[in-house]
């Protein structure tokens, strides 16, 4: 395992995207590793992230703006840096 994780978190509210980090922090420290986090509130901001990072998970909200979750996924997915990638979908959604 990497000593260093890199997490974008992909969320368009600020208070989900503060508790996703919390928790992924929580994590890093509970089994030993360290936290490089990344943020973007919306589908097209974090394509700019990816392009200019390399990044290890994403923790993804199923409802975005401007693209939904389930739309970027297969945006990124077709991208050769990214077909590997870790990515977690969640949603505050009942």
């Amino acid at each position: 395992m990497k000593d260093l994780i890199t997490v974008l978190i992909i969320d368009d509210s600020r208070i989900q995207r503060n508790i996703t980090k919390n928790l992924t922090l929580q994590l890093g420290q509970e089994y030993h590793f360290q936290v490089a986090l990344l943020e973007a509130d919306n589908g097209e901001s974090a394509i700019n992230i990816l392009g200019e990072a390399e990044v290890d998970l994403i923790l993804l909200d199923w409802h975005l703006p401007t693209i939904s979750g389930l739309e970027f996924v297969r945006v990124i997915r077709a991208l050769e840096k990214c077909r590997d990638l870790m990515i977690v979908m969640v949603t505050a959604e009942a």
